[in-house]
């Protein structure tokens, strides 16, 4: 039987996994190409996700969560690295911005839509499993289809798009060399004063203080009604992967609401 206090350290060890895989994951993207390791990313993040339904207790659960975190490291810079391929930079803030919105709209409809299947999933019994175990094998073919997708659909540069003819493709690569040669030699960062920017942001104590506080929400949720639907709402706000992060919240607030116990 999972406690609240497990459901929300279940939440919290996603980010075990995507923060120490984050900075290998987006250098594979360069080294593999972002078609082929974007939809890696997508695939496996769908299958660990379809696979939790059938976790049997909430250690199997926690460590599907770590392995969620490991699949769905370098999403993000991978997604912002490859618009970097086919867009100029004046033309990237509002690229960028769409992006972010997206995530945004995701983490704004991802509750009531969990809650949804939860409910649907708990009255139609499909495969025997309960509703937060339906919920969770939903969310974790559809990133499987966009995943395959990913991998037939997509184009590593303007160059490779079968979809652009010769001239066109030409176009966007002049466009790209042009604003690179006037870049080119303006002070621009390389990786490792980059790596060592982050360490030094990293040690601040404001940004320390604020990254324990948030594991904090995470792992001691609140026990009171409105509290949760605060914390679920706030959680929400902060995630850009709405469907993954609030998950075993949404999943303890349902069961709260029927007062039922855990099936685990």
């Amino acid at each position: 039987m999972l406690t609240a206090a497990g459901f929300g350290l279940i939440s919290a060890v996603f980010f075990i996994g995507y923060v120490l895989f984050e900075i290998p994951s987006s250098v594979l993207l360069q080294k593999f190409g972002p078609r082929k390791w974007l939809a890696r990313i997508i695939l496996t993040w769908g299958i660990v996700q379809a696979l939790s339904a059938w976790a049997p207790n909430g250690l199997v659960l926690g460590i599907c969560r770590v392995l969620l975190g490991i699949c769905e490291a370098g999403f993000a810079p991978g997604v912002l690295f490859y618009l970097t391929l086919w867009l100029p930079a004046r033309r990237r803030a509002q690229a960028f911005g769409i992006f972010f919105a997206s995530a945004g709209s995701m983490a704004l409809f991802g509750g009531p839509l969990m809650s949804a299947l939860i409910q649907w999933g708990d009255a139609a019994m499909l495969f025997g499993l309960s509703g937060w175990r339906f919920m969770f094998l939903v969310t974790g073919l559809v990133p499987v289809v966009l995943g395959i997708l990913t991998l037939f659909v997509l184009s590593d540069h303007p160059g490779a798009a079968k979809w652009l003819n010769r001239e066109q493709s030409q176009i966007v690569a002049s466009d790209l060399a042009a604003e690179q040669s006037a870049f080119h030699g303006s002070g621009h960062s390389s990786v490792m004063q980059s790596l060592k920017k982050l360490a030094h942001l990293g040690s601040r104590s404001r940004v320390f203080h604020r990254t324990l506080r948030g594991l904090h929400d995470d792992v001691l949720p609140a026990d009171d009604g409105h509290e949760l639907q605060y914390a679920l709402r706030h959680r929400a706000r902060r995630s850009a992967s709405g469907l993954d992060r609030g998950n075993p919240s949404v999943v303890r607030s349902h069961r709260r609401a029927h007062h039922r116990k855990p099936d685990l």
